[in-house]
């Protein structure tokens, strides 16, 4: 295994030695989200995430929030879908804000900008998607 730092939109993440790539991974992400729950970024700052899988072409990134945190306004290069597990969030994109609660899927093309706001303590799946031959 690779000893790998990971980061997130809140900063940097610690280093642990995990494969973030292979031919497959599997995860239990309700024990995932409990993890990120005990430690110190959520405890400290209200928010945690780690990249779960990361290939040339596709991310896949947990995030936890605590009601009222929210993610700064972005505009990635990436394809960009976020699927609520649990709590409610709302996302301003495109001009109009979408309100999800969990089983819910929001994807979005290239280049649009969205800001994510927790409206309570809130789980959700972020995937990024980059052409092949792309550099993520």
């Amino acid at each position: 295994m690779a000893h790998v730092l990971t980061g997130s939109p809140f900063g940097e993440r610690f280093a642990q030695e995990r494969t973030l790539d292979g031919p497959h991974l599997s995860f239990d992400l309700a024990t995932e989200v409990d993890r990120l729950k005990r430690e110190a970024p959520w405890r400290e700052r209200g928010h945690n995430a780690i990249t779960l899988a990361k290939y040339p072409d596709l991310r896949f990134v947990l995030m936890v929030l605590k009601a009222g945190a929210k993610m700064t306004t972005h505009e990635p290069d990436e394809r960009v879908s976020v699927q609520l597990l649990g709590g409610r969030i709302r996302v301003h994109a495109g001009g109009r804000d979408v309100e999800l609660r969990p089983g819910h899927l929001l994807a979005m093309d290239r280049a649009q900008a969205h800001e994510v706001e927790a409206l309570e303590e809130s789980a959700f799946l972020l995937t990024l998607s980059w052409p092949t031959g792309a550099r993520a």
